[in-house]
Parts: C-alpha cells; sequence; structure tokens
C-alpha cells in the first residue's frame, strides 16, 4: 500500500515522499515515516480482502464547513488554513 508520510504538508508533496507499507508485515519502505493513518488503512485492506483501493481525502469544503459550525476551533491542520484562514481571526 502507497500512503502520504507524516510531517509533510498535502500541498507540498512529491512522488518520491510517498511511503510504501507492506500490508502483511507491516514494514515500511521509504526515506519518511508514513501518516499516523496507515494503520486504519492497512486494517481496512484486511478487512476488505478483495479491495484494490482506499482513498480517504481532506477536502477543503468539508474542513470549511467544518470549521465555520465549530464555536471554539483549537487544533486547526494547515490544508484548512489556506482554505478558510484561521478562525481565530475571525
Amino acid at each position: 500500500m502507497w500512503i502520504t508520510p507524516s510531517g509533510i504538508p498535502r500541498y507540498n508533496l512529491r512522488e518520491e515522499d510517498l511511503v510504501k507499507v507492506n500490508l502483511e508485515t507491516e514494514k515500511t519502505l521509504g526515506r519518511l515515516k508514513p501518516s499516523i493513518e496507515w494503520y486504519i488503512h492497512v486494517s481496512m485492506y484486511k478487512k476488505l480482502g478483495k479491495a484494490n483501493a482506499i482513498v480517504q481525502t481532506h477536502s477543503p469544503y468539508i474542513l470549511g464547513i467544518a470549521i465555520s459550525v465549530i464555536d471554539k476551533f483549537q487544533h486547526i491542520i494547515e490544508e484548512a488554513k489556506i482554505v478558510v484562514g484561521n478562525p481565530g481571526n475571525t
């Protein structure tokens, strides 16, 4: 399975940044550490069995809606800041 690395904003990703995770051994191949969500993806592949791909997105529209309905937003990710700005400054 290929997954994005931890600690690199999605808008700065390059192909060589991707990390390969072996679904059976869970060993990684790549120069970077995989996203902390790698184990969720591995679990999904194992449960689904015949899945060829699992796609997870961080849609800026959904992030914007989520931020707009939360009164005190303490934990904001970088992608959301790019789309909607910093809600603490509104």
